[in-house]
C-alpha cells in the first residue's frame, strides 16, 4: 500500500457504474496502491454528460453544482475516472466561478433540496490522470519490473474532452499531451506517439451518423497501427465503450485488432494487480499479446 492516502469524493459516472464497471473494478483495485482513498456519496447523479446542454443549459450545471454542493459538504477534491464526466464538470465550474448570476440561479434552483455552494472557488474537479501525473514518482518505486506489459508498445488515447477547451482547466490542453506518456514511462513501459491520440473516437457522432462515427473509428487504429502499437490505453470510458466495443465493425477479419486497456487496469497490471480484479474479462478484445 502507498505510505500516504489522500482522501476524494469519487465520482465514477453512469458509464463506469453501469456498461464499463470494469473500469469500476480496476479504480477500487488499484486506490489504495497508489494513495487515493475513495470517498462514495452515495448521493452524486449524473454529472449531464454535454447532453443535458443542449436542450437545457442551466439544468446541467444545476445537476453539476448539487454534486459540487455534495463534494463540497464533505470538504473533498473531486476525482473522476471519465473524460466526459470531468469535460462536462469543468464546463459547469467555469460558468459558475465567472458568472455570479449563474451561481445564485443554481443556489436557488437547489433551495429546496438544502444544498448550497457555499465557496466555489474551493471546488476543485480531478482527473484520474492528473493524479497519477503528479505522483508519477512513487509509480516507479510501485511498478514491477517486467511486468505483463513489458515489452509491448502502448498507445495512449487522450480522445476530445480531457484536452479541450484549455480555458475551462488550468490542467488541459494541447500542451499538457505529455503527461499520459510520462505515466507510462514512470511503469517502465514503452508509449508511442501518433497524431490519433487527440483526437474524437467518434462516440458522439454516433448518436446521428453511424457512418461518420465508423470512419472516425477506423482512422484512429489505422493511426495506431502506423505507430506500431500493440495496445491501446483510455482515459474515458465513453472512448473505452467504442474502441473495444466498435472495433470489429470498422476493422476486418484479417486485420490486427488492438486491446484496449482503461488507465486504471494498465496501472493494475504494471503493479501485480491479480487480473481477475481489474474486471479485463469483460472486454471484447483480450488484452494478452
Amino acid at each position: 500500500m502507498h505510505r500516504h492516502q489522500k482522501q476524494y469524493a469519487y465520482f465514477p459516472g453512469c458509464n463506469t457504474e453501469s456498461i464499463s464497471s470494469e473500469l469500476d473494478q480496476s479504480m477500487r483495485a488499484i486506490a489504495p496502491l497508489v494513495g487515493i482513498e475513495l470517498v462514495d456519496i452515495p448521493e452524486f447523479a449524473c454529472c449531464g454528460a454535454g447532453m443535458v446542454r443542449e436542450q437545457d443549459a442551466y439544468a446541467e450545471i444545476a445537476l453539476c453544482a448539487r454534486d459540487f454542493a455534495l463534494a463540497e459538504r464533505q470538504g473533498l477534491p473531486i476525482l473522476t475516472v471519465c473524460s466526459t464526466c470531468q469535460g462536462t464538470m469543468n464546463h459547469a465550474l467555469h460558468i459558475l466561478k465567472t458568472d455570479p448570476d449563474a451561481l445564485a440561479a443554481v443556489n436557488l434552483r437547489m433551495e429546496g433540496s438544502g444544498l448550497v455552494l457555499r465557496d466555489i472557488s474551493a471546488v476543485q474537479v480531478i482527473h484520474l490522470l492528473d493524479v497519477l501525473h503528479e505522483d508519477k514518482d512513487s509509480l516507479k518505486e510501485l511498478a514491477l519490473s517486467p511486468n505483463p506489459l513489458t515489452g509491448l508498445r502502448i498507445a495512449p488515447f487522450y480522445g476530445c474532452r480531457l484536452l479541450r477547451p484549455s480555458s475551462e482547466s488550468p490542467s488541459s490542453g494541447l500542451d499538457q499531451t505529455r503527461k499520459f506518456e510520462e505515466i507510462i514511462e514512470s511503469l517502465g513501459l514503452l508509449p508511442v506517439n501518433y497524431p490519433g491520440r487527440t483526437k474524437c473516437c467518434g462516440f458522439d457522432i454516433a448518436f446521428v451518423d453511424q457512418k461518420a462515427a465508423r470512419a472516425l473509428l477506423r482512422e484512429r487504429f489505422i493511426e495506431a497501427e502506423g505507430a506500431k502499437a500493440d495496445i491501446l490505453v483510455t482515459s474515458c470510458p465513453l472512448c473505452h465503450n467504442v474502441l473495444d466495443g466498435m472495433q470489429s465493425q470498422v476493422r476486418s477479419f484479417e486485420e490486427k485488432k488492438f486491446p484496449v486497456l482503461h488507465l486504471p487496469q494498465l496501472i493494475g497490471l504494471a503493479l501485480g494487480v491479480d487480473e481477475r480484479k481489474l474486471g479485463l474479462n469483460r472486454h471484447v478484445t483480450g488484452w494478452k499479446r
